[in-house]
């Protein structure tokens, strides 16, 4: 729409409206497509529901040569969600989404096409047998029954990459610099009900989920999606839908729902597939060329007063029983995506979930025991949890799975000197310490048996913070902090003596490897100067194997090892530390202090994959006032935000240089705890606690205000660190923080672990379900309660296009009256127009206009607005909308009672009421609509019709007509609760 016109559009019929003539593109318009579109609008029901069909999971072919797998994995950053169509493909493709396993495109027809890879030949097939051929699987949007439906997709939300080609000696089908979009947004589909397209790129293969948002007053029955190219489609036991092809089963995760109220929040509703064909037991379908290929959504009781939200990229639950709990640490099972947690329980004495068929299911004394538990990939279930301890207290912090066995393994620290679990032939079997002393235990990946448990520390306090895996020896590998001058197995290590001094605060780093089965400790090594140093989070290189440790340090001659060192010389009192050392533990390679004038600490470590450049966060409170972080030229944000801030820094693999920098955090204090990287995008996740309500870039995500004394964060960043993409708070009324986080290596989602102390909105969108032989739902309990989260990779709030709109109900109306609303200023929409459309009250239309004022003018109409351009007319045709528009709805009121339009833009519908009486009670009192009530005309009347006097008696002598108080006398009966005849 051009922003200097106003237009309008006229009914269906095109008739004239007092002297405005319709526009011309509508004066096309036939009644019956304009009757056609009222009959399918009047038929949805009152609900808005965000319908999603989550990733389908397109899975790249084993028997990819490794040479390739491993380029692949170097160059999966590169891809992006969707590419629109500039000439480089057929003229029938909008968009594509390509994967190293196939590519989905996004046809002009709104379409979706998976070209599937060849399957790989049967096992035991001979070598030269060829692979199937290549299969293709077509989605289209139908009616209920049948009917081809067509949508004109744009792009949605860009994104940050471009992207070009040059394929062919044709330099006119060449593209360079084409946008790419986070979304493809395909507007209303089926009447009311707005369809987005969302891909993700894992290395597991694509996710593209369709985003079904569904106006108040619409039908969600009206969605029906046909499959193509499928031989058979079957739902699965936890609620996904199986299509079966000849090149293999292709799998859409399982829908979740839930309904938010005014305060956020949110209550789980049953929603699942829906099938048709000719299998009986609704669980399968076996489809016939040209037949039933459809399948569809089932919901259960829900508010249809309410919005309904159907939407698989959030999911939340509480863990923990009656008492104190918090989780520390997540990690992500490689083969099965189910999501580990760990941290420490004090509700295993009581109610901890999930612990009948654990390898410990009772609580063994002390404060707290560590606790394991269990979760699907979506949250949904608590699989397993299992308790570790002693007679004393105990706290986990770390948790990794081994690479080959899939193994569990959590490290953490402990004081029972008497009672640990599973020391028999572990390489340190009794505790040494003054009171804690870490340890490691080795599990199934069940959590129901626990293989071993080794003690590690010497004569002084001790406490492991860290944990990793080395991905090519296997060899277990454990960080933290000593006290004692005689820990064990330092001897040939690379530093093999106490650099701490004497002092019970002034203790060093410390490394040791393990070999996995934790009967034999490899190497340990000191690693610290003469003042106090504390190594917090591990990480091994996926390429050289080397070990990096990160944490504070106060010592001003840290052993780094010889090389260049990005910052050779402690700033403040305090610098986050960076070192790397080879795999043996007997060599210092590298190292750096990272930090400015005053203090900083490291709490968080990722390599990325591609580069093997290295991340590191923290938290920071040096600022401009002293010298500040090193490298925040072009960062995200160059400056403190108050006091402590959050910090992300990217270092170079041999770490002699700071690449970039950047804060992270409003006005309080903010610290990070946990970070990521995507090995798709490449984007970096943040995670941590925030007290500022200020927290930058919130807008439009999850949770965009703060909720407590202290929230949980997630910030979503550019792999430079330059661009600061998407933040969002997680929390409750109380205090709450997320401690660590991980990729989910399958759907890309980001998984978040933390705690909580008060029940709240974000964490129950959907709470775990206990499979130990209960049905009981997951929900706040404690004290203290561990929180899991999985979010969006986009970290976005629901799919709401616009935002929204509040028109003014009316009371009091005449009857018969045209009736104009008050104005609003249209928001949120795409950088795309959106279709717009009205429906319901008789005479239902819409005004939209540049310039404010115009519309709500009407019926006459300034001289401002009139112009050569000048356009007007109103109508309940379809057209498109942007931001930066003003509308007005307008309807003729009722006889009696209410009336009512509802405006829908992107499957958001903004109600106009009026109503003769009371729009909210529609109780109308006012019988000659003169908005006044009178003694001798309205109580009058009343008076004689409760004492029973009927017919033309009842208004004798008032001046109203017998006709009118028959219209009067049903809309009192109708809306005020009387039985007059």
């Amino acid at each position: 729409m051009n922003l200097s016109t106003v237009r309008f559009y006229c009914p269906s019929t095109c008739t004239r409206l007092r002297s405005v003539r319709c526009a011309p593109d509508v004066e096309n318009v036939t009644t019956r497509l304009c009757a056609t579109t009222v009959r399918i609008l009047m038929r949805a029901l009152a609900a808005s529901v965000v319908m999603s069909t989550v990733g389908i999971a397109l899975s790249a072919p084993a028997s990819l040569a490794p040479d390739l797998a491993t380029a692949q994995k170097k160059m999966a950053a590169m891809t992006v969600p969707f590419v629109p169509n500039a000439g480089q493909w057929d003229k029938q493709a909008a968009f594509a989404a390509r994967t190293f396993a196939g590519t989905v495109f996004v046809t002009t027809e709104g379409k979706l096409v998976y070209s599937l890879p060849p399957a790989k030949p049967a096992d035991g097939a001979a070598r030269n047998t060829p692979a199937s051929g290549a299969w293709s699987l077509t989605e289209s949007f139908v009616s209920a029954t049948g009917e081809k439906l067509t949508a004109t997709p744009h792009g949605y939300r860009p994104a940050e990459t471009k992207v070009s080609y040059f394929t062919g000696n044709d330099a006119t089908k060449h593209q360079s610099g084409l946008n790419t979009y986070d979304r493809v947004n395909l507007g209303d589909v089926f009447a009311g009900i707005n369809v987005q397209l969302r891909a993700t790129h894992t290395k597991a293969g694509s996710n593209v989920e369709k985003i079904f948002t569904v106006a108040p007053h619409r039908d969600p029955g009206q969605i029906h999606v046909r499959i193509d190219g499928a031989k058979t489609l079957e739902i699965g036991s936890n609620g996904e839908l199986i299509v079966h092809t000849d090149n293999g089963p292709v799998t859409y995760t399982a829908p979740i729902a839930f309904q938010e109220d005014a305060n956020g929040l949110r209550q789980a509703v049953q929603v699942q597939y829906a099938l048709a064909g000719r299998a009986n037991d609704h669980q399968r379908a076996d489809i016939d060329a040209g037949s039933r290929t459809t399948y569809a959504f089932t919901l259960g009781r829900y508010d249809e007063s309410k919005p309904l939200i159907i939407d698989p990229m959030l999911q939340a639950t509480y863990v923990g029983g009656s008492d104190f709990d918090l989780m520390n640490a997540v990690a992500v099972h490689p083969q099965t995506g189910d999501v580990y947690v760990t941290g420490s329980a004090r509700s295993g004495s009581t109610n901890f979930p999930g612990l009948a068929g654990g390898a410990d299911d009772t609580f063994n004394g002390g404060f707290t025991d560590v606790v394991v538990s269990r979760f699907s990939g979506d949250l949904k279930r608590l699989i397993q949890s299992t308790l570790i301890g002693g007679v004393g207290n105990e706290s986990a912090t770390a948790i990794a799975i081994h690479p080959g066995s899939g193994d569990i393994y959590v490290a953490g620290s402990t004081a029972s000197k008497s009672g640990f679990p599973g020391l028999s032939g572990a390489a340190q079997q009794v505790h040494g310490g003054a009171t804690l002393d870490p340890f490691v235990s080795h599990l199934a990946a069940d959590l129901k048996t626990l293989y071993r448990s080794s003690y590690l520390g010497g004569s002084s306090d001790d406490s492991a913070y860290a944990l990793a895996i080395h991905p090519a020896t296997g060899l277990v590998y454990v960080a933290g902090t000593t006290l004692s001058s005689n820990f064990p197995g330092a001897l040939e290590g690379a530093q093999s003596t106490y650099g701490g001094s004497s002092s019970p605060v002034d203790g060093d780093a410390f490394i040791t490897s393990f070999s996995a089965d934790l009967g034999t400790r490899q190497q340990s090594t000191y690693l610290g100067g003469a003042d106090s140093d504390s190594a917090r989070v591990l990480s091994i290189h996926p390429v050289t194997g080397e070990v990096y440790v990160a944490g504070w340090t106060l010592s001003a001659a840290f052993p780094f090892g010889s090389g260049i060192h990005a910052q050779a010389a402690l700033n403040g009192s305090s610098d986050a530390f960076v070192v790397r050392l080879a795999p043996g533990l007997t060599t210092v390679r590298g190292g750096t202090y990272l930090g400015g004038a005053f203090d900083e600490a490291a709490a968080a470590l990722a390599i990325d994959p591609t580069t093997g450049e290295v991340i590191v966060a923290g938290s920071s409170n040096s600022d401009a006032s002293g010298q500040p972080l090193p490298g925040l030229v072009g960062a995200a944000q160059p400056t403190n935000g108050g006091g402590y801030d959050a910090f992300v820094s990217r270092l170079s693999r041999d770490l002699s240089s700071v690449l970039q920098s950047t804060y992270l955090g409003g006005s309080g204090r903010d610290d990070a705890y946990g970070v990521a990287i995507n090995p798709a995008s490449g984007e970096i996740y943040v995670t941590g606690r925030t007290a500022s309500a200020n927290f930058p870039s919130v807008a439009g995500g999850i949770q965009d205000v703060a909720s407590g004394l202290d929230d949980a964060f997630v910030v979503r960043l550019s792999g430079d660190l330059r661009r600061r993409l998407q933040a969002t708070y997680l929390g409750t009324a109380g205090t709450d923080a997320a401690r660590a986080m991980a990729i989910h290596p399958i759907s890309g989602h980001v998984i978040v672990v933390g705690l909580s102390d008060a029940n709240g909105p974000i964490f129950v969108s959907s709470t775990a379900t206990v499979l130990d032989g209960t049905a009981t739902a997951l929900t706040y309990g404690g004290e203290f309660d561990g929180v899991v989260a999985r979010l969006s990779t986009d970290l976005t709030a629901m799919n709401t296009i616009p935002n929204s709109l509040t028109f003014i109900a009316q009371s009091n109306v005449p009857p018969n009256a045209l009736r104009v609303s008050n104005e609003q200023l249209i928001s949120g929409v795409g950088a795309r127009p959106e279709r717009v459309y009205v429906t319901g009250a008789a005479g239902s239309q819409l005004c939209l206009s540049s310039v404010p004022g115009c519309c709500a003018a009407l019926p006459s109409v300034p001289t401002a607005c009139a112009s050569p351009v000048f356009v007007s007319g109103w109508t309940t045709s379809i057209f498109d909308t942007g931001n930066n528009e003003y509308v007005t709805l307008r309807h003729t009121s009722a006889v009696s009672g209410p009336a009512e339009t509802n405006l829908l833009i992107g499957g958001i519908a903004s109600p106009f009421r009026t109503s003769t009486g009371n729009a909210r009670i529609a109780c109308n009192l006012d019988i000659n609509a003169d908005n006044t009530l009178s003694a001798t005309l309205e109580g009058l009347v009343l008076l004689r019709a409760m004492l029973g006097i009927t017919g033309i008696a009842v208004v004798a002598g008032t001046g109203v007509s017998n006709a009118t108080w028959d219209a009067y006398r049903v809309q009192l009966n109708s809306n005020c609760g009387a039985n007059f005849f």
